[in-house]
């Protein structure tokens, strides 16, 4: 089971290092010495990079650490698929079904249209709030 520990969309605010995270939790003990292998679906490299990865003293959880960067994108439905963890006796995890785990929305709005107003300035226009 994945779930992001900070909001579920991504977004300039989001913005610096170590802002974002991913909690894998499993249902059993598993090998502290082998760290699982996340995979972003679609690849979000342009705004997150991984920073580090721990095992919580539990020995259930996993935490995945991500810088993020201002990409300028606009990405739904992000998955994140979770392979190649072991138990503590080392069995292999089954395979877990991603699911949509977060969004990104660093997409800068641009303007479409300016207006102006009468679009000449004349002698009959000057006055307060023409």
């Amino acid at each position: 089971m994945c779930s992001s520990d900070l909001p579920t969309t991504i977004k300039d605010s989001t913005v610096g290092s170590g802002t974002f995270t991913v909690t894998v939790v499993f249902s059993e003990d598993m090998d502290t010495s082998v760290s699982p292998t996340l995979t972003f679906d679609p690849s979000v490299s342009t705004t997150l990079t991984f920073v580090s990865g721990s095992w919580n003293s539990t020995t259930k959880t996993y935490t995945a650490t991500y810088d993020v960067a201002d990409a300028d994108v606009d990405v739904n439905s992000v998955t994140i698929d979770v392979t190649g963890a072991k138990d503590a006796n080392g069995n292999a995890q089954q395979d877990y079904t991603p699911v949509s785990e977060f969004d990104i929305d660093t997409l800068n709005p641009t303007v479409t249209s300016v207006t102006a107003s009468p679009t000449t300035i004349k002698d009959s226009t000057v006055g307060s709030g023409t």
